[in-house]
């Protein structure tokens, strides 16, 4: 579901008020907990990877970014991404050059635009307490980088730093070699987590 607000009400806090209803409204949690790109991992599946505890300084980038958007005159995203335990984690993303705005319903006055999933689109996050788990699935989600744009909220291009980060085919298929090792490592360090 998703909402266009008008440039007249482009304070965050109207923003992020309506923001609050939208949540509400599709019974989301009402604690907002803002992501970055380096606090998700993309699995593939139905659910993502959420490191916890996000840092505090994460809302006024949020802010920050937001302005940012306004100022570029392309349009601002407030997206709802998961939900963990009793939060929503969610992220502000807007589109740095024209070819990176999507297609079809985004403002083009520049103002912002709300979106929720709703239903049976609606992802879960598993909150992610360890350094070292959180190291582990990252090596083994690495492979998943292409499927890093099913994440809108963070469009296509944002992540370019971490999908260009160098890699080379081969070095890629050495490492497929290894995932059992790693499957073995991350099942152990859950084991070990859940006991304390």
């Amino acid at each position: 579901m998703t909402i266009s607000v008008k440039e007249a009400d482009a304070d965050f806090g109207v923003t992020l008020a309506r923001f609050k209803q939208l949540l509400a409204k599709n019974e989301y949690a009402k604690n907002i907990v803002w992501v970055m790109p380096e606090d998700i991992l993309v699995t593939g599946k139905r659910f993502v990877y959420v490191r916890v505890p996000t840092p505090l300084s994460n809302e006024m980038r949020a802010r920050t970014k937001y302005n940012e958007g306004l100022a570029h005159g392309r349009g601002v995203l407030l997206s709802a991404i998961c939900e963990i335990e009793t939060s929503t984690c969610c992220c502000v993303w807007y589109p740095r050059r024209t070819e990176e705005e999507p297609q079809g319903m985004w403002p083009q006055d520049g103002s912002a635009k709300l979106s929720a999933r709703i239903g049976t689109s609606r992802i879960t996050g598993k909150p992610i307490r360890s350094r070292l788990l959180w190291a582990l699935l990252k090596l083994r989600h690495l492979r998943n980088k292409q499927r890093l744009t099913v994440l809108s909220c963070f469009g296509p291009l944002s992540f370019r730093r971490f999908i260009l980060s160098g890699l080379r085919l081969d070095a890629r298929q050495s490492r497929s070699r290894q995932l059992p090792t790693l499957d073995k490592s991350c099942r152990l360090i859950r084991k070990w987590s859940a006991r304390t």
